[in-house]
């Protein structure tokens, strides 16, 4: 019998993933890629460009020469389950840019924190997959599995069909079994005081409505002789201001909530008011969020009326963000509305609610064990030994996520974990100025996207 010690296994030399995505970040996010109109071509070739340093090959697929997402693939060694790490180049535009602290695009890294539009959503995001993908190359490691890279385009206004929409539709060769999307990553402490990650598998639905009020319209300097709309676009939005909520227990809301209440929670079979309140008095400053999970939200964001001072329009409009739960159509969230403005409208009042376009989104992934165990296993690494529960959440707004579960029948997390920026830091900055995050979070993420695809790898024989 052979009684020498069994051979020393070492882990293979890897790049230091955290500083490459970092340099990546930055890199992204000084490329202007605000939708509309886009322009997303610019920013997947400064990615492509990186990746070929790096001896990846990228290719840059779609529709529109200006819009193009770029694909990068790591073959896998046996039939193990693929996975695609996602991301959208496009950010939402700067507004106001006195309102910044920091150039929007300027990529700054100041007090510890990398600024600018898409920090956080997403380029932040892309650049630590990108840079993880690399890594596990670079140290010549062949994965079980296939691994895909996706940055795709237009997620924000979601409606030119050139991002992961057209991708899904016209590339089901780039299909994998499971993907990673935005949302979730959240680190919280549970009521009994373990550790937990927060991550995302199902999205409400994005449905665009469109109230419109009219009148005869007239000169501004008499305005008793005319029924302006303006006043009835005001009364009708007042309505949405106030009117009742009402809420809807969905099954993924359902489980989110049970789970961040813990033994705090109602008994099963308890009302949706109940078990809301027994999650929000564990997390209170998550109440926002647990808020919009639970009901259809309604939130007017752009209005349009006469181009001048002196005219009293003859039809004005407000355009309307409503966030759709999972299983309602879009003639569904209208007539909701509908009925509560009915209530409100003055018997003179002209008025219309039309939706604008289809429902997107409203998807949900059925949690996969041997998903989820890998991505709780790194987290576990990443945190020198720490454990985590991770707990299935809902988010209350769309990611691209939908297109692959209803395309391509991908389970789908969202899931890019943080734990150093403050909440309310990250939070402040989306969709809005001053976006950051600290480079720290940055590293971290980059090293738990190493961690998983060397544990998903160890079917090709990485230690």
């Amino acid at each position: 019998m052979d009684s020498s010690p069994p051979p020393v296994v070492t882990r293979p030399r890897l790049p230091d993933v955290g500083a490459d995505a970092l340099e990546l970040a930055q890199a992204l996010i000084q490329v202007d890629t605000s939708n509309p109109p886009g322009n997303e071509t610019a920013a997947a070739t400064v990615l492509a460009e990186w990746l070929a340093s790096r001896g990846i090959e990228a290719e840059l697929a779609g529709p529109d020469l200006d819009r193009l997402n770029l694909v990068a693939t790591v073959p896998g060694s046996q039939d193990a389950p693929s996975i695609a790490l996602c991301g959208h180049l496009d950010v939402v535009p700067a507004g106001d840019l006195e309102a910044w602290d920091h150039p929007p695009f300027g990529g700054d890294l100041v007090d510890g924190f990398l600024w600018g539009r898409g920090a956080v959503d997403m380029k932040g995001q892309v650049a630590t997959r990108a840079a993880a993908v690399a890594a596990l190359v670079q140290a010549g490691i062949t994965p079980a599995g296939t691994v895909r890279l996706i940055a795709q385009a237009d997620e924000e206004v979601n409606i030119a069909e050139v991002g992961m929409s057209w991708l899904v539709e016209h590339r089901p060769d780039l299909r994998t079994d499971w993907a990673l999307e935005e949302g979730g990553g959240r680190h919280i402490t549970l009521p009994d005081g373990r550790r937990a990650v927060m991550f995302g598998v199902s999205d409400k639905a994005l449905v665009g409505l469109e109230l419109h009020a009219r009148g005869p319209g007239g000169h501004g300097s008499r305005p008793g002789a005319i029924h302006n709309p303006v006043f009835a676009l005001a009364r009708l939005i007042t309505a949405l201001e106030h009117a009742p909520v009402q809420r809807t227990l969905v099954p993924a809301a359902e489980r989110m909530l049970r789970g961040l209440a813990g033994d705090g929670a109602p008994a099963s079979g308890a009302g949706v008011d109940e078990l809301l309140a027994a999650a929000v008095a564990a997390f209170p400053q998550m109440a926002s969020g647990l808020d919009a999970i639970t009901r259809t939200t309604y939130s007017p964001t752009v209005l349009l009326g006469s181009q001048s001072i002196n005219v009293i329009p003859d039809h004005v409009r407000a355009r309307i963000d409503c966030r759709a739960l999972p299983g309602q159509t879009a003639e569904g969230a209208r007539a909701e509305l509908e009925a509560v403005l009915e209530r409100w409208a003055e018997p003179a009042d002209s008025w219309e609610l039309v939706t604008r376009g289809r429902a997107v989104g409203g998807s949900s992934s059925e949690p996969v064990a041997e998903f989820t165990e890998a991505c709780s296993r790194a987290l576990t690494a990443v945190d020198g030994g720490e454990p985590a529960v991770l707990i299935p959440c809902m988010n209350p707004f769309y990611t691209d996520a939908d297109h692959l579960r209803a395309v391509w029948g991908t389970v789908t997390y969202g899931l890019w974990p943080w734990r150093h920026t403050d909440p309310a830091d990250y939070q402040a900055g989306v969709h809005a100025p001053n976006e950051r995050v600290l480079a720290e979070d940055i590293r971290y993420a980059a090293n738990w996207h190493l961690e998983l695809l060397l544990d998903l790898a160890r079917g090709g024989g990485v230690p």
